[in-house]
């Protein structure tokens, strides 16, 4: 089963269109927000990808307008923003399981530093090397990530990294004596 959420009303009905179109059968879309989720979805899934929205630096070649809403701070702002999405993400990713995170931007306050701060705030969690194929490039100062730059990488700029979550099956599956 993948449960695909996109916030914003427009996307998730094209994606569900998508998804039908494609005559997918074990795929749900929502549209809801993540904290909206969280609470249906305690420590469900085996994978979780985040997509993460981001200040869109890697796009400002594909999509000039990208440019015009971006300003100093806007890193910093999504940065937050991402923090907030994946603390929501943490308490549904099931023990053992697996989260990806990536972005569109070159912006290491929302890449490497979301990343770092992933590691520190959430112990259990450990980086999964990826493997650096086709142009990719290590992260900065972050060995285990991988960044797109359009110079080296066929499309535009993206980062990614993938975390794996070392707690316990087992003690996911423990419950507290009533």
């Amino acid at each position: 089963l993948l449960v695909s959420n996109e916030i914003f009303t427009k996307r998730a009905k094209i994606l569900s269109e998508n998804v039908e179109r494609w005559g997918i059968s074990n795929v749900v879309v929502t549209n809801h927000a993540p904290q909206e989720l969280t609470p249906h979805f305690p420590q469900f899934f085996d994978k979780i990808v985040v997509d993460a929205p981001c200040s869109g630096e890697g796009m400002f070649r594909k999509d000039p307008q990208a440019i015009q809403y971006w300003h100093k701070d806007y890193p910093t702002e999504c940065a937050q923003l991402q923090r907030d999405i994946l603390k929501e993400a943490i308490k549904m990713l099931a023990h053992g399981g697996i989260l990806v995170y990536s972005t569109c931007t070159w912006s290491p306050e929302e890449n490497e530093e979301v990343v770092n701060w992933l590691l520190q705030e959430y112990d259990y969690l450990e980086l999964v090397d990826i493997p650096k194929l086709n142009g990719m490039v290590e992260g900065i100062n972050v060995p285990q990530v991988a960044r797109m730059y359009p110079h080296h990488f066929q499309g535009e700029g993206q980062f990614v990294a993938k975390l794996r979550d070392t707690r316990s099956k087992e003690a996911q599956k423990i419950k507290p004596k009533a």
